[in-house]
């Protein structure tokens, strides 16, 4: 009976792999959230959230990259200009990737994180949705800023989440890592080092 394939796993494909966060910050809570959101399991595909999650897990390497990268969090804090910052860096070094990653929703077709988001999230973060607003909003870290730097903009260059919100949010999400020393450039290279092979 199918009931016992499912309970004996003999249904499992062990050629897929879900995906996990990779950051090792509370960036990955992001990845988990998409997966255990009750709006998108009874919304979207398995394979919808799996390829969502991996947009979302690409994106979060690339920030963290981007606030070691620029030292922002040496104070242990990311200001509005920190904020900044990290936007340029990702448009600088990663935009044609970051395009990728987050995805559209135009013309009917959802590619990257779009695969999630706006689907029937519900899960509550910070008082927000999870996914829909503070995901969301923290992706558009790699679009830039409105003509006076207060939002970031969207993919379509409207305006979107306030520089202000952004950093609140990269704040409490990050705040363990932040207070750890997590993003010290120089703890960073002493790890690679460490982790080079022995020649």
């Amino acid at each position: 009976m199918l009931v016992d394939d499912f309970v004996n796993g003999t249904l499992a494909n062990p050629d897929i792999v879900e995906v996990e966060g990779t950051t090792g910050t509370g960036l990955d809570s992001f990845i988990s959230l998409i997966y255990s959101d009750p709006g998108l399991n009874k919304r979207i595909s398995t394979g919808d959230m799996r390829a969502g999650a991996a947009a979302a897990d690409a994106m979060n390497q690339i920030i963290v990259e981007a606030i070691i990268q620029t030292g922002v969090a040496a104070d242990a804090d990311i200001s509005q200009d920190d904020v900044r910052a990290i936007s340029q860096y990702i448009q600088d070094n990663h935009y044609e990737a970051w395009l990728l990653h987050h995805g559209d929703d135009e013309d009917g077709e959802e590619t990257g994180f779009h695969l999630v988001q706006s689907d029937g999230a519900k899960t509550r973060l910070l008082g927000k949705n999870a996914i829909n607003k503070i995901a969301d909003g923290i992706y558009h870290l790699g679009f830039g800023t409105n003509a006076n730097g207060r939002r970031l903009i969207d993919e379509d260059g409207n305006k979107n989440a306030s520089v202000k919100r952004i950093a609140e949010w990269l704040n409490a999400i990050l705040a363990a890592d932040l207070a750890s020393g997590a993003f010290d450039a120089t703890e960073q290279d002493q790890d690679e080092e460490i982790a080079q092979p022995t020649s």
